[in-house]
């Protein structure tokens, strides 16, 4: 990182830690990898965007890990944000995102800050968006069977 430091590398290697649990030094990498990608936005949002809402919602899922739930709801709403208003221009390719934020929401609260109604709604809604989605990629798949897993697990509550 230090010899040939991008955004690209910082992001890569962030996501590295966090796959291999390393939440406390990824943090900070995602934090700074987002305020380059915020940068970057103002000049380009159009191909920045995706970027700062995948950053967002990365942190946010550390965040809540790590019982930041504030914080953690704050980058997801964010995330949330970007990908919707993505989506309005792109669905075909922001839908799925959009539904992967919906997703970490809806488990957000069924676990960190319990609120069956709203963990509900959020996987409600990515069924809703995902289960006439014309092309059904993997990705997709996995959303709408995570999404049904949500509602069967609060139904459970």
């Amino acid at each position: 990182i230090n010899s040939f430091k991008t955004d690209e590398n910082l992001f890569e290697y962030a996501y590295f830690l966090q796959r291999h649990n390393q939440f406390n030094k990824a943090i900070p990498l995602y934090k700074e990898v987002l305020q380059i990608y915020r940068g970057l936005a103002k000049v380009n949002p159009q191909a920045y965007l995706p970027y700062v809402a995948n950053t967002l919602n990365n942190l946010g899922n550390l965040q809540q890990e790590n019982n930041k739930t504030k914080e953690a709801f704050e980058s997801h709403k964010e995330a949330l944000q970007i990908r919707r208003e993505l989506s309005e221009t792109n669905p075909q390719a922001y839908l799925p995102d959009v539904a992967m934020t919906l997703i970490n929401l809806s488990i957000f609260y069924l676990k960190f800050e319990p609120d069956r109604d709203k963990s509900i709604a959020y996987a409600q809604e990515v069924l809703d968006l995902l289960l006439s989605f014309p092309n059904k990629t993997h990705a997709v798949e996995q959303y709408i069977e995570k999404a049904k897993t949500l509602l069967r697990l609060n139904k459970k509550e």
